[in-house]
């Protein structure tokens, strides 16, 4: 009986004294189609891989970006919440700004009166953390973050404003832009919105100064209706064009703000669910086996 007793004690002083959790940076990974063949279900999402090492844990819900609450996504992240006992959520859709923002919380609540028209699975995610009492804030850099590390990279600030309108592109064409000339009209007041209150760049980026720089970094003429989410995905191998190699660049900001956060808020809330689009967990998935020390994935739909 008493070294069962001396036996509890060092597990649970073992258990309270475990080595917080440290993510290397340098683990992270740029995607991939052969690291996401690599995923647990093909890379098919949505799905939970589950981290843990003594007395911390992080859910990580792969999601598949989609409109509304009544699909596989959202019904994933209810059913994780019901078992997972978290402490904490973190969430992909908007810059970081302060943890339980009142701002963001409208929004989620605006979402549930409408229907979850244009409202997607982060907004399932705050509903869901709001119902349990649950602190969330979300995980990505703002924009001032990504244009100094964009630039300690040698890309001027013009640079980056016009990759965000291209970026911004098939989106619009997405919504439902059915000609040029509306993808013109929709992509010169983003280009305005972005440069007055994002980035900050004087003067605004015209429409011919975007299709001049269109033509110097891709060497042909821009053809609207044909930019497609290839041409800005972030990719350094198989031959990458300026527009790929600066998403990359970006994304890398990205995934090391996300990957400090998560380190951050595993370690002082011990129980955490993250929820973000699944290409974000084939670029952390090295760096998050490495950090904790098992891992178990799950596909309930």
């Amino acid at each position: 009986m008493k070294c069962a007793i001396i036996f509890l004690i060092m597990g649970l002083s073992a258990w309270c004294n475990a080595k917080p959790i440290y993510i290397d940076l340098s683990d992270l990974r740029p995607y991939s189609e052969e690291l996401n063949k690599q995923e647990p279900f093909a890379g098919e999402a949505p799905y939970i891989s589950t981290f843990t090492k003594s007395k911390f844990k992080l859910s990580f819900v792969a999601a598949e970006h989609v409109e509304g609450n009544k699909n596989s996504t959202c019904q994933t992240i209810k059913d994780e919440f019901k078992t997972g006992g978290f402490k904490f959520l973190l969430v992909e859709g908007m810059p970081f700004t302060k943890i339980n923002d009142e701002k963001q919380i409208h929004v989620t609540k605006e979402c549930i009166a409408n229907n979850y028209k244009g409202c997607g699975e982060d907004n399932c995610a705050v509903q869901e953390a709001l119902s349990k009492k649950i602190s969330f804030n979300y995980a990505e850099p703002d924009d001032l973050m990504i244009k100094s590390r964009i630039e300690q990279k040698n890309y001027t600030d013009r640079e980056l404003l016009f990759f965000y309108g291209l970026r911004q592109i098939p989106q619009i064409i997405k919504q439902g832009a059915a000609d040029e000339k509306t993808v013109k009209r929709r992509l010169n007041q983003y280009l305005e919105n972005v440069a007055n209150n994002r980035l900050f760049v004087d003067p605004i980026m015209k429409l011919d100064e975007f299709e001049n720089r269109f033509k110097d970094k891709l060497g042909r003429t821009l053809e609207y209706m044909k930019v497609d989410t290839d041409l800005v995905s972030p990719r350094v191998d198989e031959n990458p064009e300026w527009s790929n190699k600066i998403s990359f660049e970006v994304g890398q900001v990205r995934e090391e703000f996300i990957a400090k956060m998560i380190e951050d808020r595993v370690n002082e809330y011990k129980k955490v669910i993250i929820v973000y689009g699944q290409g974000h967990l084939v670029k952390e998935r090295i760096a998050l086996q490495k950090a904790f020390s098992k891992v178990k994935n799950l596909k309930l739909y």
